[in-house]
């Protein structure tokens, strides 16, 4: 069954440069057309960099960015896949990392328990890789070892550990997530807010607030554009859970000041749903 892919999580800028960086470069050496099971394929048949590169470019061919367009793989070809993840573990992480995406994106719940596994791994960028795989499989059973991570010591893994969480809607695992709304990292904060509000729970209603304010100007200032818009058009989506009268006023500022026309038209439209109430 397809997975509805969730868009709240405000990914480490570093990990997307790098992945942009490594994409094309991939691409410069894989000219011809290749299917994703071509470049599983190529997986089982070679090693080391040739293999994590072929892992790379599955990941993105099913994520429909190369080419234009999403691939599938075959139940026996997902079977192959997860025996070359569950081989990897504990081994190259790079390799590791890009098959936790494929997995994710080729949406066979038969992954799950591999990427629960993944989650006791030391490396970081493997961690995140795997939560979001997770995330879009609806791991569930996962959910002790995410609630574990959301205290790591990176705070790009505890942010996307309680992003991931906040997609479950369970109840429970507000008080959690709650937690993290004290976290000295704001981008943990953030992820928090939107998580909780996803939830229904109004707890992170103050930091929901500072997103829309650029509150703290110093970490506001750092974003690039588009990881700006994405996090006010997140978090309108999230406030706009809750009960838009909430963040009328913010809204109303929004939707008139905002440099993004993303933003000023999200932001007026929660104000038109909160008028036809």
């Amino acid at each position: 069954m397809k997975k509805r892919v969730v868009t709240f999580v405000i990914v480490p800028m570093a990990i997307v440069t790098v992945c942009v960086v490594l994409f094309v470069a991939i691409n410069l050496l894989l000219k011809e057309y290749k299917s994703a099971s071509d470049y599983l394929d190529d997986m089982m048949r070679t090693s080391g960099q040739r293999r994590w590169q072929a892992a790379f470019a599955l990941s993105k061919k099913l994520q429909g960015r190369e080419e234009g367009e999403k691939d599938q793989l075959s139940s026996d070809d997902v079977s192959k896949l997860l025996s070359l993840f569950e081989d990897s573990l504990g081994g190259d992480p790079q390799l590791t990392r890009y098959l936790a995406i494929a997995l994710g994106q080729a949406g066979d719940h038969r992954a799950v328990l591999a990427l629960q596994k993944a989650l006791h791994l030391p490396d970081e960028d493997t961690l995140i890789y795997s939560l979001l795989a997770l995330g879009h499989l609806s791991g569930h059973e996962a959910i002790e070892e995410m609630i574990h991570l959301t205290s790591h010591q990176s705070g790009a893994v505890r942010q996307v550990a309680v992003y991931v969480l906040g997609t479950f809607g369970k109840p429970a695992l507000i008080k959690p997530i709650s937690a993290r709304l004290g976290d000295p990292v704001p981008q943990v904060r953030w992820n928090s807010a939107i998580a909780l509000a996803r939830l229904g729970s109004d707890a992170g209603v103050e930091e929901l607030k500072k997103i829309f304010l650029e509150f703290p100007p110093d970490v506001f200032s750092a974003l690039i554009g588009k990881e700006k818009e994405d996090l006010k058009l997140n978090a309108i989506r999230a406030a706009s859970k809750l009960g838009s009268e909430k963040f009328t006023s913010e809204f109303q500022q929004l939707s008139e000041k905002d440099e993004s026309l993303k933003v000023r038209s999200a932001a007026l439209e929660a104000l038109k749903n909160l008028s036809t109430k």
